[in-house]
């Protein structure tokens, strides 16, 4: 765990300067914020091949491929994965076949558009939050998933076009998001979800969506023995939604911590709420936050449940910012701070520490 507390203190105090020196010097500003950069992703690039479960599961396999293959061509076509997380394999092991490198460039795509987001968002919220929500919430996760880090970074940047109703640049940016990881195909739903939530009948297209939810839930065998019958070449994907067999892939104590987060979410946010322009949907942030922890629940009964609830648990990286930024002014600022900032700490050494999730802990150089 030292390794990680002396990291994100060193990139939390070098993010604080870089967000307090932005209106006196934007270059300063800009180049530490590149240092925190490469900083986190040298310690991703550096770590142990036992750090992050799936490394040994589809990260080294794949890259190591790529010297049985003279051609771009012949790599894509002989091996079943999605290709965009091939090209970047291939292209990688033919610039250095080092997979340390490998692993540094993916954590380099993540880390940049989050402090690109940040500098985005620095009219709505904070950078030094953005970047601590990112730490605690997402960076060990990224040591493991390594195709859906990427979707999910993808997505979390192209957020700014749902809001300026960009819609057709969104869909663009899920077609890219999808050849890291397919499952990102279910992200076509959220604008539909942003539309809806900005509606005077929210509640009752709410009430009729979940409903809707439920009856397919209900229904899910039936629906994937259809697809899969249809779409064999899909049977990969579905088994995402398998029902999961003496093998919940759940913690209830965990479940139970994260709806402690929501609520929080949902008591410090009626300010945001009020506040929301046409420009913004910020309930649809907050509509993502209850699914993030809706879909973490249903790995009860689906098996890969909590892997699609990482598509919204992410966008967590911005909504706390901009509850911070709503509470301008407002004595409860403080502690909507004190309480994040403790909720974060403890989801981090609860996830990672106890739980175990992602096998990043214990952290180890990949010379030891």
């Amino acid at each position: 765990m030292i390794p990680y507390i002396l990291l994100f203190a060193l990139v939390m105090f070098l993010t604080v300067i870089a967000q307090t020196t932005y209106n006196k010097s934007k270059k300063l500003s800009i180049a530490l914020s590149v240092i925190c950069v490469l900083i986190l992703s040298l310690f991703a690039g550096f770590r142990s091949l036992d750090v992050g479960i799936d490394i040994s599961v589809y990260g080294e396999r794949f890259f190591r491929y790529c010297r049985r293959f003279s051609t771009i061509i012949s790599y894509l076509s002989t091996l079943n994965m999605e290709k965009g997380y091939l090209v970047l394999n291939y292209l990688v092991y033919k610039l250095s076949n080092n997979l340390h490198v490998f692993l540094f460039v993916l954590q380099l795509i993540s880390a940049s558009i989050v402090y690109i987001i940040a500098y985005r968002e620095k009219e709505k919220g904070s950078m030094w939050l953005i970047v601590l929500t990112y730490l605690l919430l997402w960076y060990n996760t990224t040591f493991n998933i390594l195709r859906q880090s990427i979707s999910v970074a993808i997505l979390l940047y192209a957020y700014k076009f749902i809001e300026d109703k960009k819609y057709i640049k969104y869909a663009i940016s899920v077609g890219i998001a999808f050849l890291f990881h397919k499952s990102s195909i279910l992200c076509l739903a959220i604008p539909i979800l942003g539309i809806l939530s900005k509606t005077k009948l929210k509640k009752v297209y709410t009430f009729l969506m979940v409903t809707t939810i439920l009856i397919l839930y209900n229904s899910l065998d039936f629906i994937i023995y259809c697809v899969e019958n249809i779409f064999p070449f899909l049977e990969k994907y579905l088994r995402y939604f398998d029902f999961a067999e003496n093998i919940p892939n759940i913690n209830w104590k965990f479940a139970f911590f994260k709806l402690v987060m929501l609520l929080g979410i949902l008591i410090f946010s009626k300010r945001l709420r009020k506040q929301e322009t046409t420009k913004e949907n910020n309930s649809l942030l907050i509509l993502m936050a209850i699914l993030d922890v809706l879909l973490y629940c249903s790995s009860a009964v689906i098996k890969y449940g909590y892997r699609t609830s990482y598509f919204f648990l992410a966008h967590l990286i911005i909504l706390y910012p901009r509850i911070d930024w709503s509470l301008k002014g407002y004595k409860g600022r403080t502690l909507y701070r004190i309480c994040v900032v403790v909720l974060l700490i403890l989801y981090w050494y609860f996830r990672y520490a106890v739980i175990g999730y992602d096998g990043t802990i214990p952290y180890d150089f990949y010379w030891r």
